[in-house]
């Protein structure tokens, strides 16, 4: 709702929806993988031009990021085989263990 600038001052309201869409560029991603995103609105300016123009802008943050559930095999140790030279190496892998979408 907002008092227009007429001679009254009356005020008025409306409901609208407005198309938008932003594409993002991933050049690595591929059908099959997961799509994490949190979008947040930062900043709402509205501008009343006249009676009967309202001018809006809408500053989004978008955090968005793209994962691929793989399996992986792991050599943990090795038997049967002696005077063999090991070398170990910590890793970090994350993995994804459930996904829902409402």
């Amino acid at each position: 709702m907002y008092i227009a600038d007429d001679s009254t001052q009356s005020t008025r309201g409306f409901n609208t929806s407005i198309d938008f869409t932003e594409i993002l560029d991933f050049p690595e991603v591929e059908p099959g993988m997961t799509l994490d995103e949190r979008i947040c609105i930062r900043k709402i300016e509205c501008k009343v031009i006249n009676g009967r123009k309202v001018s809006f802008k809408v500053t989004l943050e978008v955090d968005a990021k793209v994962f691929l559930n793989e399996n992986e095999d792991m050599v943990k140790e090795i038997q049967g085989i002696d005077d063999i030279q090991t070398q170990v190496v910590s890793l970090k892998m994350n993995s994804l263990v459930r996904s829902k979408r409402n």
